[in-house]
């Protein structure tokens, strides 16, 4: 299945909204992900990319993508011109809202946050928290459209500047009122989720309400592809494996 790029918007300093016109009929559930292949110097490359529509908008789709200067898919993804197509391999995902009619929680941080979009945008009530970390207000992404979906949108900051009069540090550190009946949805870098995760357990949350992607428990892996930083044989390896074995958010360099 290919899609042709319709419109891109820069939305911060280096994430972009991408939105695509798919020639095929598909679905997803809103926090799930399309896998997209690409070549690279006769090297076939995959990556996952987080929706951050809805369903119901189909065939136009559209995906948030952070843009790093030594990620070959990032940069293959954000250098698209209008009228470029993309070749979709599949959709995946854990991350989807399991009850649109309780309160959720949605923590996440940097790109992590792109898939709860799309499932806050989904929810049928207003009674959710929304918990979004990134470095500087240079970092935060306009949230206007998913504001009424919510009962809080709160953004925390770890390097915020001096003036900055909202929550400081991280996700992890500043989640308040925890029930344990809500449903709790984490995404971000390995270090954010498992400590969230821990965090809740601790506090008495029951592990089944909680739910991740589950790419925390491969972070040795992630870790070695980071620390490489280009794709070779031996990295392309190791994504292809995560990507195997985990439905992830992970390596969208």
């Amino acid at each position: 299945m290919n899609a042709k790029l319709i419109k891109k918007t820069k939305l911060t300093r280096d994430i972009y909204s991408l939105k695509f016109k798919a020639d095929s009929k598909f679905t997803f559930k809103p926090g799930q992900h399309l896998v997209v292949s690409f070549n690279n110097n006769g090297m076939e490359e995959v990556r996952p990319y987080s929706f951050a529509s809805l369903p119901k908008e189909l065939p136009f789709f559209e995906l948030n993508i952070k843009r790093y200067n030594e990620g070959i898919g990032s940069k293959y993804m954000t250098d698209l011109k209008v009228g470029n197509k993309i070749k979709i391999e599949k959709i995946k995902g854990n991350l989807y809202v399991r009850n649109k009619n309780k309160k959720n929680v949605f923590l996440g941080s940097g790109t992590g946050i792109i898939p709860m979009i799309s499932m806050v945008k989904s929810l049928e009530n207003n009674k959710s928290d929304f918990y979004y970390g990134c470095r500087t207000e240079k970092d935060i992404i306009d949230f206007n459209e998913i504001k009424s979906n919510t009962n809080s949108l709160n953004i925390i900051l770890s390097k915020p500047k001096t003036n900055w009069k909202g929550k400081k540090g991280y996700v992890q550190n500043n989640i308040e009122k925890l029930s344990k009946t809500s449903d709790y949805y984490i995404c971000g870098v390995p270090n954010m989720v498992v400590q969230t995760k821990n965090k809740l357990l601790e506090s008495g949350i029951p592990r089944k309400n909680i739910y991740t992607e589950g790419w925390e428990k491969i972070e040795n892996e992630v870790k070695l592809v980071k620390k490489i930083g280009k794709i070779n044989k031996f990295t392309n390896f190791i994504v292809n494996k995560i990507l195997k074995n985990a439905d992830t958010n992970i390596i969208n360099k």
